[in-house]
């Protein structure tokens, strides 16, 4: 994911000050609904196809993330 906007679990960037606080954002993304099933199905797969799958649920839901928080003109996402 090709972006300028700074993402950090923590509480602060070392050479970065907070001037404002913009409020909260979240993000959701969907599994698709035999996911689940699928796991259940075949768990030597688990570790092949559905780790992709879940990596790709993580990267879409930081890709909402920082959406939103454009959307509200931030140029950070702290904690």
């Amino acid at each position: 994911m090709a972006s300028n906007m700074l993402v950090t679990t923590g509480d602060s960037f070392e050479g970065y000050g907070i001037t404002e606080y913009l409020g909260f954002v979240s993000s959701q993304a969907i599994l698709g609904s035999n996911f689940i099933s699928g796991i259940a199905a075949n768990v030597t797969d688990v570790a092949r196809k559905d780790t992709a799958k879940l990596e790709q649920c993580r990267e879409d839901a930081e890709e909402q993330l920082i959406k939103a928080a454009k959307k509200k003109g931030a140029n950070a996402i702290i904690g």
